[in-house]
């Protein structure tokens, strides 16, 4: 798909640090949407999202007169907008079958990984129970990485978008994944590969696996 297809007036407003903007940035590669990628420092959020996300947080899409926030929304409005190629299976079912898979990996993988991003924030004991709680979920997920092409879909999915930002991120805050789960990191090593998470990452996401 070339980018001169999708050329549209799209700003997205993202984090360089962060999982939820990273899955983003993921999406737009995929789909070769030529979209605006404006990088906003903590320091800058309250400035750059006063008058048009309530909540100040990152990513922040915007299109026109429209705005949209929270990860989940903005992925799968990039979804419908661009809908090749899709991320989602087309039967409703299966597609409800991946939102619930989703909302696990917003509470069960992003919430302690969020507390281990932010230590300060936490006691010693609250991180410490935290890292163990993502690393065991994980492997309670690892057969499953076998058993498709990708995360169970035979295609690229927004499931590996919302994965892959997290997997990454893993060495930083001191997970490692045993050998029993070995699957879970062929599965890593082969998708950081994909030319889309690649681009995705930002000059400071690249230091976090240096």
């Amino acid at each position: 798909m070339s980018l001169t297809n999708t050329r549209t007036s799209i700003t997205i407003l993202s984090d360089p640090l962060c999982h939820y903007s990273q899955r983003i940035r993921i999406i737009q590669f995929e789909k070769e949407i030529f979209a605006n990628i404006k990088n906003i420092t903590a320091q800058e959020m309250n400035t750059e999202l006063a008058d048009i996300n309530p909540y100040h947080s990152l990513p922040t899409l915007i299109e026109h007169d429209l705005v949209l926030y929270q990860s989940s929304i903005v992925a799968e409005y990039l979804d419908e907008r661009f809908p090749h190629p899709p991320l989602l299976p087309p039967y409703p079912a299966d597609r409800a079958k991946n939102r619930l898979i989703l909302h696990r990996i917003n509470q069960d993988f992003c919430k302690p990984l969020d507390i281990l991003l932010n230590p300060s924030n936490y006691t010693q004991a609250c991180v410490k129970e935290n890292r163990e709680l993502l690393r065991q979920r994980l492997i309670s997920f690892s057969s499953l990485f076998k058993q498709k092409a990708f995360f169970l879909n035979d295609f690229f999915s927004l499931i590996d978008c919302y994965l892959l930002p997290i997997l990454w991120r893993l060495s930083f805050v001191k997970i490692e994944i045993p050998k029993a789960a070995d699957s879970l990191i062929q599965y890593s090593n082969r998708l950081f590969k994909r030319p889309s998470f690649q681009k995705s990452l930002s000059d400071q996401e690249k230091t976090l696996r240096a």
